[in-house]
C-alpha cells in the first residue's frame, strides 16, 4: 500500500492558518517586549526602533510569501512510502509512514476539522480540513494515512486515538479548570490595585517560611501553592499546568494527577524549608515540576505507546527540563530547591507506577490513591480558606 503514488490537491487558503499563527505569535512577542520596560520611553531609543523595524520587515516578507503561495499549486503527495506535506516558508515535511504512530481527527467547528499526525520521537503535525480542495479529499487523506501507518507500526496504544479525541471535552478536565480558576481568583483577591503584584500582607500571611511546619503555620503549605507574585508568574504557571496536566490526566488518571501535583508541591516545600536560603517562597512551580517529571518518565518508559496528541519526543521533554533547571540556577529570586523537590517526587511516583503497572492499565488508580487525592485536595482547600480568613481579618 505505501508503495503507491497518490496526491491530494490543496486550496489557496492552505497557508492562511500558518500565516495567522506566525503573525499572532510575532505580535505577542513584540507587545511583551515593548511592555516589559526594556525598550524605554524615547522614540529615538534603538531598543525600541530596531525590534519594530525587524517586525515590520518580517511582516512584509511573510505577506509577500503568502501571496506567492496563493498563486502556486500545492498538494500533499505520497511516493514510495514517503508522505510529503508542503509548509509555509519552509521545505516540505517528508515523513516515512513507518515514523507515523497515529492520526487523530478533531472537529474544530461545524465547517472545519483538523487531523493531528503523531510521529515517533518527533513533534506532531496538524492538517486542516479547509486546506483541502474538497471535504471528501480530507476524509480520504485521513483514512489513507491511518491505513498505511497501521500497516507499518507494530505497537498498540494504551489509549486509542479515538478515545483521546472523545476525552478532550470540558467535563473530562474539570479538575484542571477548577485548579486554574482557583489560582486566578486567589491572585485577584490579594493583588494590589494595579494588579502588578500581590500585597505584602498576602506574602506575610501566606508565603512558605522556615516556621511553616509549626502546627499553627501548616496552612502556609497550601496557601503558598495558590499565591503568585505577579501576572507573569501566574500566567506562566497556569499555561504550563494547562498544557501538561491534560496529558497527565489522560495517561495516569485524575486521581494521580492530583496526587502528583499536590504531593510534589509538599515535597518541594519540605526541601525548601530545610535547605533554601529564601525566607519566603510562593508559587505552584514545585507541583508543576512534579507533573513534568512524571510526564518525562512515562514518555521515556513508553515512547511508542501513546498517540501524538498526548506525547512529545524524549528529546523535547529533556530539553524543556534542562532549560527549566538552568533557569532556576541562573535567574535570581527562584527557589530552585522547591522545584527540585517537586521534580524528584514526580519522577519517583511515575517510576513506581511503571514498575507495578503495565502500559495498558497505567491509568487505573487504586482505592488508596483515590483516598489520598481526596484527602489532599480537602486539606489544601481548607488551608486556602483558613489563609483568606486570616488575610481578611475574619478570625
Amino acid at each position: 500500500m505505501t508503495s503507491l503514488t497518490t496526491a491530494w490537491l490543496l486550496s489557496s487558503t492552505y497557508t492562511t492558518r500558518p500565516l495567522r499563527s506566525t503573525l499572532v505569535a510575532g505580535t505577542a512577542l513584540l507587545i511583551i517586549y515593548l511592555t516589559s520596560g526594556t525598550a524605554g520611553s524615547s522614540l529615538t531609543n534603538w531598543s525600541l526602533i530596531v525590534p519594530c523595524a525587524v517586525y515590520a520587515a518580517l511582516l512584509i516578507v511573510f505577506l509577500i510569501q503568502h501571496n506567492k503561495n496563493k498563486m502556486t499549486i500545492h498538494e500533499i503527495s505520497v511516493n514510495d512510502g514517503i508522505l510529503s506535506i508542503p509548509r509555509f516558508c519552509c521545505k516540505p515535511h517528508s515523513i516515512p509512514f513507518r515514523e507515523i504512530k497515529s492520526i487523530e481527527k478533531y472537529s474544530i467547528s461545524k465547517t472545519n476539522s483538523t487531523a493531528l499526525i503523531g510521529r515517533f520521537n518527533n513533534s506532531p503535525i496538524f492538517i486542516d480540513k479547509i486546506g483541502f480542495s474538497t471535504a471528501d479529499d480530507f476524509d480520504e487523506f485521513v483514512s489513507f494515512v491511518e491505513r498505511c501507518a497501521s500497516e507499518n507500526r507494530s505497537v498498540e496504544f494504551t489509549q486509542s486515538p479515538a478515545s483521546i479525541a472523545g476525552r478532550s471535552d470540558a467535563k473530562s478536565q474539570c479538575a484542571i479548570i477548577i485548579i486554574s480558576l482557583t489560582w486566578l481568583v486567589s491572585y485577584a483577591l490579594v493583588c494590589t490595585s494595579g494588579i502588578n503584584e500581590i500585597s505584602e500582607s498576602a506574602i506575610a500571611h501566606g508565603a512558605l517560611t522556615k516556621d511553616t511546619f509549626k502546627l499553627d503555620e501548616l496552612y502556609r503549605i497550601p496557601s503558598s501553592f495558590f499565591l503568585h507574585l505577579n501576572p507573569f508568574h501566574l500566567g506562566l504557571n497556569v499555561l504550563t499546568f494547562a498544557i501538561i496536566s491534560r496529558n497527565i490526566e489522560i495517561i495516569l488518571g485524575r486521581a494521580r494527577l492530583l496526587n502528583i501535583l499536590i504531593l510534589s508541591a509538599v515535597s518541594g516545600a519540605l526541601l525548601s524549608c530545610a535547605f533554601s536560603s529564601y525566607s519566603a517562597v510562593i508559587g505552584a512551580s514545585g507541583g508543576i515540576l512534579g507533573l513534568l517529571g512524571a510526564y518525562f518518565v512515562m514518555i521515556v518508559r513508553y515512547p511508542q505507546r501513546f498517540p501524538g496528541s498526548i506525547s512529545v519526543s524524549r528529546r523535547s521533554i529533556t530539553l524543556l527540563l534542562t532549560l527549566q533547571l538552568i533557569s532556576d540556577i541562573i535567574i535570581p529570586g527562584i527557589d530552585a530547591l522547591s522545584h527540585v523537590g517537586g521534580l524528584l517526587f514526580g519522577v519517583v511516583y511515575a517510576y513506581l507506577i511503571t514498575r507495578f503497572c503495565t502500559a495498558v492499565n497505567c491509568d487505573s488508580t487504586s482505592p488508596v490513591e483515590i483516598r489520598v487525592a481526596l484527602g489532599a485536595s480537602f486539606l489544601y482547600i481548607a488551608g486556602l480558606v483558613y489563609f483568606f480568613s486570616l488575610y481578611f481579618d475574619l478570625l
